[in-house]
């Protein structure tokens, strides 16, 4: 059975609606991102959701073959951290095409977030919650937030 806390595994939908964010993980077999993310559809955008040794967050846009493609007009920002004193990532395009925040996620190993993600610009995003897990996972060796056992 799965852990409840992965990243991007959302902990509860946004009241009246359903969530537009599903775990890419083709049919019952999984598959880690090209860089040892968890890959994730948005409507038709497909994304590898990535923590540096850094602690900086990397979105990495992926084609069908799960290969990079390059950001264009994508947003990205996330909040996350104590609600009393909050840390926002706000994120560039790096020169190899992925989107890298500014800031590092704060300490712990286990941190509530929001993000908002609009695939191009003037699209609203929605904000959507989850649970970032850095602890290790004993079965796969990733981390929790990009697991791909179930254990």
């Amino acid at each position: 059975m799965r852990k409840v806390l992965q990243v991007i595994y959302l902990l509860m939908v946004v009241a009246g609606g359903s969530s537009l964010w599903a775990a890419d993980d083709h049919g019952e077999h999984k598959v880690a991102g090209p860089n040892g993310g968890k890959i994730y559809t948005l409507v038709e955008t497909k994304f590898e959701f990535f923590i540096t040794t850094a602690r900086k967050v990397q979105i990495t846009f992926l084609d069908k073959a799960n290969s990079l493609m390059p950001a264009t007009d994508q947003s990205v920002s996330i909040v996350c951290g104590d609600r009393m004193k909050p840390t926002t990532l706000n994120f560039v395009i790096q020169s190899n095409g992925t989107l890298l925040s500014e800031q590092t996620l704060p300490e712990g190993n286990q941190i509530p977030a929001i993000i908002k993600f609009s695939p191009k610009a003037g699209v609203n995003a929605k904000p959507e919650r989850l649970l970032i897990n850095l602890s290790d996972c004993g079965g796969c060796h990733l981390k929790e937030y990009a697991c791909i056992c179930d254990h």
